[in-house]
């Protein structure tokens, strides 16, 4: 009995570990790409912002001097001068300014347009790609086994390309705006754009981590104490085979943890 606990202690440490592994590479990719996705949006939003602030200012100040001209015979010369100068003298400065963000705005919308083509390039290679495994599948000239292991990594680039295809139309419908006086639309719940890409995660791989032992699946889904619950739960159970109680829990269960790791997952992904 000792000797089955100590080889299940093993076999738990050792499956904790790597799963704990997993999880803090998909972590880290997940948070790399969101902070500079982030990042450049704000940007945008800033040069967005600072174009129209720019471009309603000149065009208050176009509009105090032709109200001014109108007034003019009203008022002495001294002040009509000083006024014209001061309005003039904002207005020298600010065009070339307004004239600099614009071509910083078309440049960037040029860059972001470039961008979206490749995107939506692959992305419609990744979707031809699947339809292919589909037209296989469907006539039977591969195994549902090979069909779902070709086509799940495939699924997901799809995805992700799709929502970053999104996030950069958002980019540049910001950009587009902000030359034609406009608010930014709104894109996401809210009316926020939407947020970059987060990171999937695979119903398969969930559901064969629980396959192995109940919990794992779980912590690949980023629920470390649920996880951690199960594989206590599962490890009870396991070592009550013994009296007989485990040989009922322990398949109730190891069925119940891959499940509930499947639907998770798919929860996940939206």
């Amino acid at each position: 009995m000792a000797r089955k606990a100590d080889e299940l202690k093993r076999f738990f440490n050792s499956k904790f570990n790597t799963i704990l592994d997993r999880l803090n590479q998909n972590r880290i990719r997940s948070k790399g790409p969101r902070k500079n996705n982030e990042v450049i949006l704000r940007e945008e939003m800033d040069l967005a912002n600072n174009y129209r602030k720019l471009f309603r200012s000149i065009a208050d100040v176009e509009k105090k001097l032709a109200n001014l001209n109108e007034t003019r015979g009203d008022i002495s010369k001294e002040r009509y001068e000083s006024l014209k100068d001061e309005n003039t003298t904002f207005l020298n400065t600010a065009k070339p300014k307004l004239a600099d963000i614009l071509k910083e705005i078309d440049n960037k919308i040029d860059i972001w347009v470039k961008d979206d083509e490749e995107i939506v390039e692959e992305l419609s290679e990744t979707q031809k790609s699947i339809k292919q495994e589909d037209r296989l599948f469907e006539a039977g000239a591969i195994s549902k086994a090979d069909y779902q292991e070709k086509t799940a990594p495939l699924k997901s680039k799809s995805k992700t390309l799709n929502t970053k295809h999104k996030y950069k139309q958002s980019q540049i419908k910001i950009l587009i705006a902000a030359k034609n006086n406009q608010n930014p639309p709104p894109e996401g719940p809210g009316g926020n754009p939407p947020g970059p890409p987060a990171f999937n995660k695979n119903p398969s791989h969930a559901t064969v981590l629980s396959f192995f032992w109940m919990g794992l699946g779980q912590i690949y889904n980023d629920q470390l104490l649920k996880g951690i619950i199960f594989m206590i739960l599962y490890s009870i159970s396991v070592a009550l085979i013994s009296v007989y109680v485990g040989l009922i829990t322990t398949p109730a269960l190891w069925i119940w943890g891959m499940v509930d790791a499947n639907k998770t997952a798919k929860a996940i992904n939206g």
